[in-house]
């Protein structure tokens, strides 16, 4: 009987010094999934389910966290985990759920698919780990079949640009372009602002699509508003729910509806700088020309012939607020492809009516 209370005794001595650094411990941490399959050419959001088990040792509260999770190819993801559970009294056991939205950028899934079957460990611990941290892990295998990953996503017009001119009354349309592999479901909204002087964007249509596959897919926009004259901006921003996206909007691109007329080719000239005639076209070709007073924007087209147009002739246009532009990788690789080549600068005032035009130069 003595030695009983002598065990007795001691129990509680050690309860109660745990208990001064700690009210609970982790003892069990499992993850759902298990095991995540991994698109190695595009950034993967996964969800993932943290079941925690605790030990209490006293009648207060206890907070239980993750500062990050890292992979076993040496990547750090993921945010905090944390929630502070009540107290089921001295001696229970607690059990509860964090979940998580974990975000697999496109290198780390690179490196992931170069390695092999990878892992991706968080540690969890009370606010004072009396007993260390209990680590949960999750198998990632690369595989072209898992959650859906976006490689490339673009916003633009018809004719690739990023800056359109339409006269009022005429049909409008943005395109979103973008490149994925794996299944899941793509969701954002379209939002416009304008005519000028109106900054606020309002909402004119939600996309929700389930993808599925390596494939490309074009998504266009509502019609956008050309009942009056102005200069627009239009935006698509992805919902949080998007795999391998941030709610961020992407960049905003613009629009200006102008008045028949003011359609026409300006009377103003633009004097081209570079490249010289017949210099041809590469990645680090920079195209410049002479300022033009009152010009807010200035736009870069490119076409087939040496006839004039301002927004009809074209094969594609880049937009710059700079008297200088390159062209994008997308650009360069649709301009290629022709035996001849002109191109020509559009310049516009801040309310997007064109005030001046250069003549064309060919580059090939």
């Amino acid at each position: 009987m003595a030695v009983t209370r002598i065990i007795l005794t001691t129990f509680v001595l050690l309860l109660s010094l745990q208990s001064a650094h700690a009210q609970a411990v982790v003892v069990s941490v499992s993850p759902a999934p298990a095991t995540v399959r991994v698109n190695p050419g595009g950034a993967t959001a996964i969800t993932l389910r943290w079941t925690i088990r605790l030990n209490f040792f006293g009648p207060a509260a206890e907070t239980v966290s993750s500062a990050s999770g890292v992979t076993s190819t040496g990547a750090t993801l993921g945010g905090n985990l944390s929630q502070r559970v009540p107290s089921p009294g001295a001696g229970r056991a607690e059990t509860i759920t964090l979940t998580e939205r974990l975000f697999i950028d496109r290198n780390t899934a690179e490196a992931i698919g170069a390695a092999g079957p990878s892992t991706y460990t968080r540690s969890f611990g009370s606010t004072v780990a009396t007993n260390g941290p209990i680590l949960g892990t999750i198998s990632l295998q690369p595989s072209s079949g898992g959650s859906l990953s976006i490689r490339n996503l673009e916003l633009i017009f018809d004719d690739d640009s990023r800056f359109a001119v339409v006269e009022s009354g005429d049909a409008l349309n943005a395109r979103l372009e973008i490149s994925s592999l794996g299944r899941g479901s793509f969701a954002g909204r379209w939002e416009v602002s304008g005519p000028t002087g109106s900054a606020a964007l309002s909402t004119i249509g939600r996309l929700s699509r389930r993808l599925s596959g390596a494939v490309r897919t074009v998504f266009e926009s509502p019609n956008l508003r050309t009942d009056r004259p102005g200069l627009y901006q239009v935006r698509f921003v992805p919902e949080a729910v998007t795999p391998g996206l941030s709610p961020t909007p992407l960049e905003v691109i613009s629009y200006s509806v102008v008045e028949p007329d003011a359609a026409k080719p300006a009377v103003k000239n633009v004097n081209l700088l570079s490249p010289p005639p017949g210099f041809g076209v590469t990645g680090a070709t920079r195209f410049a020309w002479q300022p033009v007073p009152g010009a807010a924007r200035y736009r870069v087209v490119f076409s087939r012939t040496d006839a004039i147009g301002l927004d009809r002739d074209f094969l594609a246009a880049i937009e710059s607020r700079q008297t200088s532009a390159l062209l994008r990788q997308f650009t360069l690789r649709r301009l290629n492809t022709e035996t001849r080549l002109f191109w020509y600068v559009v310049a516009f005032d801040g309310a997007g009516t064109p005030i001046a035009v250069s003549s064309k130069r060919q580059l090939k």
